[in-house]
């Protein structure tokens, strides 16, 4: 048995490969990507489900990712257990300002934290109101996408089930 400490599993070794022995693409239908410049392209999360198709790019791939964020429990995620978002975990607190300050809080940390590199997130663009007649809290965010120059608002409400 190859001892795995030393053996090699990748290679910057050129490879040449025998005529014959690489598939043929002639007769692959290839699908060619639209010619706009896109920067972030990601799999619709709710695929099937909506009309906004299978693809997702720019402000609508970070909307999905700050969603998927602050629908996290911190900790959960095995390789990852700072991803995510105290969220649901808050939503169970007492109904009040305290909560609602938590939350905002928690909210720019964590998008902070994980999309730093795409977009900018000023305190005083995110907004948290408890909803106390529907046991829940609206969030909005307002936030700059770096390289666009373009201001979005992400909304969200999230409720105690």
């Amino acid at each position: 048995m190859a001892n795995l400490a030393t053996s090699t599993f990748f290679s910057d070794a050129p490879v040449e490969l025998a005529p014959g022995s690489y598939p043929s693409f002639k007769s692959v239908q290839l699908v060619e990507l639209p010619t706009e410049d896109y920067y972030f392209v990601d799999v619709n999360p709710n695929f099937g489900e909506d009309a906004r198709g299978e693809l997702l790019t720019e402000d609508q791939v970070i909307k999905a990712q700050i969603r998927q964020i602050l629908s996290t429990p911190l900790g959960t995620e095995h390789f990852e257990p700072t991803y995510g978002s105290l969220l649901p975990f808050r939503i169970m607190e007492p109904m009040n300002a305290v909560s609602a300050w938590n939350i905002e809080n928690d909210t720019i940390n964590a998008v902070g934290t994980w999309l730093a590199s795409r977009i900018t997130l000023q305190r005083q663009d995110c907004l948290v109101l408890p909803l106390e007649e529907q046991e829940g809290y609206y969030i909005q965010l307002r936030y700059l996408i770096k390289r666009l120059s373009a201001v979005a608002t992400y909304r969200a409400s999230m409720y105690r089930r």
